[in-house]
């Protein structure tokens, strides 16, 4: 028989602080992604951010939530969960586990959920559950700036294991004629004065108050510090066993989140970037400006300023910006991101005219 327990905040930082969890073969979440969760300052103390599914005491499957606020108003907010990271033993498949493991979760959390960023599989299960809409299809833009073949094709088939060599003079060959061909896009990068920063200030706080006010999601700067400072994927070249254990992402070889100040000549800020890099590839969970230029410049400085290989935004705004300017010339595609939304959510809430960002739900984690 299946038993589902429930972790809320409380209980989490008791959890990841227990003989269970270091003496555990398998975890449901690592230290510092729990250390995240309990640092949100969307969680309430009792909110349920962890359900794992037991089997006498063997853990067969858990499911995560991120609590956050959907901006009803100014002055309301509704309290919301997105789903995150499901699994279930393999071994175990077929008892309606991760079925046992959703309904449980929707319970506790009054059928407030929502979430993105899903498997196919998952999305199948999903569907077949009846318990879900679609809620919005977001069209956005990857650019491929740099080749990375030896990357890409050696997972797909076993042919291109063998090819490493040639994949690796292929991708030398193409990049040196890329760098030629998109040198020509920086030349007005100078225009702009640019600053990293990992904490929040009190004018980057009123900044990004003034322009987040149209937000399904807003962020304030103490949701903008936590998202800085509380990874859940860490830049490592040892993996620490972690990966053995922990069925999602927790480590890569490299991995930044930061923010960028971007100053016009007059020394004004214009324009907050929060920004990632994984692996050489670059997203923008949370941008806020005042002047498109300036957006756009800040985005250049990042490709040329960290090698970037691979972009990928779906913020309309930013993409027209981009767009309008015509300084990405590299290899792009289309992609979708689609977000589900709970039937009891989608009657209480109205998203027309609301921006959502690239890093809301657990996008600005992963």
């Amino acid at each position: 028989m299946i038993e589902i327990l429930k972790i809320d905040k409380v209980g989490l930082l008791k959890y990841i602080n227990s003989d269970e969890y270091r003496d555990a073969t398998i975890v449901p979440i690592s230290r510092h992604r729990a250390q995240s969760h309990i640092a949100n300052p969307k969680a309430r103390e009792h909110d349920v951010l962890l359900f794992l599914a037991m089997e006498g005491p063997v853990m067969v499957g858990y499911l995560g939530v991120l609590p956050d606020d959907f901006q009803v108003s100014d002055n309301d907010s509704l309290h919301i969960g997105w789903m995150s990271c499901l699994w279930v033993d393999e071994k175990h498949r077929g008892k309606k586990i991760a079925q046992q493991l959703i309904k449980t979760c929707f319970e506790s959390w009054e059928n407030k959920i929502l979430l993105t960023e899903f498997t196919e599989a998952a999305g199948k299960l999903y569907e077949k559950m009846g318990i879900f809409l679609p809620f919005l299809n977001v069209e956005g833009q990857r650019w491929y700036i740099k080749s990375t073949l030896k990357t890409i094709l050696p997972p797909k088939k076993e042919i291109f294991k063998r090819m490493t060599t040639l994949l690796s003079f292929i991708d030398i060959s193409i990049n040196l004629f890329l760098g030629i061909k998109t040198i020509f896009a920086y030349k007005s990068i100078q225009d702009f004065k640019y600053q990293f920063f990992s904490q929040i200030n009190d004018e980057i706080r009123n900044f990004v108050d003034e322009n987040s006010k149209n937000e399904m999601f807003r962020r304030r700067g103490n949701d903008l510090d936590w998202i800085l400072n509380y990874p859940w994927i860490l830049s490592c070249d040892v993996d620490m066993g972690i990966s053995q254990i922990y069925h999602f992402s927790s480590v890569e070889q490299h991995f930044l989140c930061k923010g960028l100040e971007i100053r016009n000549q007059q020394g004004f800020l214009v324009g907050i970037v929060i920004f990632t890099v994984r692996n050489g590839h670059l997203r923008l969970p949370y941008i806020y400006y005042t002047d498109s230029d300036a957006f756009v410049n800040g985005i250049l400085f990042l490709l040329k300023n960290f090698s970037i290989k691979t972009c990928t935004i779906y913020h309309e705004g930013a993409l027209d910006a981009l767009r309008a300017k015509n300084v990405m010339r590299a290899i792009s595609k289309k992609v979708t991101r689609k977000y589900l939304i709970s039937f009891v959510l989608q009657k209480n809430i109205h998203s027309e005219n609301k921006l959502l960002q690239d890093g809301d739900g657990d996008c600005a984690f992963t």
